[in-house]
């Protein structure tokens, strides 16, 4: 009877969906939603390739801030809100990502292979 609410949460708030164009979650689509009032959602969905997270917060600066996983053997299609007077910065959980090894980066859509992340996007000022 809560399955539908439970698919709420993974698919629209965590944005965790599968690809059309690629069953079984080789590839997936991550495109969370921040609706307003709602500060942060914690969101995972086990794939048979593993563990799938999406977490965000909106942070008290007006930010945001995403923590991503994705399983090995498996590509994730990010799409994040994005305005013009915003920029993103992506951290693995050890090292800064090169800006300029990910097309799309500056647009908000973006792939990211395997791998733990942090995803902020700051208002420029």
């Amino acid at each position: 009877m809560f399955g539908s609410v439970t698919e709420w949460f993974y698919r629209w708030l965590g944005g965790i969906r599968p690809d059309p164009e690629n069953p079984g979650f080789l590839s997936f689509i991550l495109a969370p939603s921040t609706p307003a009032g709602l500060e942060y959602a914690n969101c995972s969905y086990h794939s048979p390739f593993g563990k799938i997270v999406s977490n965000w917060e909106r942070l008290a600066s007006g930010n945001y801030r995403y923590e991503i996983t994705v399983p090995e053997g498996s590509l994730a299609n990010v799409s994040l809100p994005v305005a013009q007077s915003q920029t993103i910065e992506i951290t693995g959980k050890q090292e800064l990502v090169d800006p300029d090894k990910i097309e799309g980066l500056h647009t908000g859509r973006f792939n990211l292979p395997e791998g733990d992340y942090f995803v902020t996007i700051s208002q420029n000022l």
